[in-house]
């Protein structure tokens, strides 16, 4: 008589075939977060870690691509490096859009308006 299979052990083993192809994402997502993630609520983590491992999981194949890198190993050292950079690259970019003035300068170049209160 043949062993039976689970039906959770079955689901077990496809939910972990999916999910191991991100781990090296997920680890430099994490890795990252552990040095960027200082002030940030639990939310605030879940969904930076959830981009970084987003960035990981859609650029990663691009640069793989890109610059036809070969290897398993190389791929998930890409995958690690996106993951961990992602983070900090999409913060930098973040705080430099909140500290640029886009409309006032839009304003400035096709309007003329000048808001400066020295002038």
């Amino acid at each position: 008589m043949p062993e039976p299979t689970s039906t959770f052990s079955a689901m077990g083993l496809a939910i972990l075939k999916y999910l191991l192809p991100l781990l090296p994402g997920a680890v430099g997502s994490a890795v990252a977060l552990k040095f960027l993630g200082d002030g940030l609520n639990w939310w605030q983590k879940l969904s930076s870690f959830v981009a970084g491992l987003a960035c990981a999981v859609y650029i990663a194949p691009i640069l793989i691509e890109w610059f036809v890198i070969t290897g398993s190993r190389t791929h998930s050292g890409i995958e690690f490096l996106v993951g961990l950079f992602a983070l900090a690259t999409a913060r930098e970019l973040f705080k430099e859009i909140n500290e640029a003035d886009i409309i006032g300068a839009l304003k400035r170049r096709f309007l003329g308006v000048n808001n400066d209160p020295a002038n």
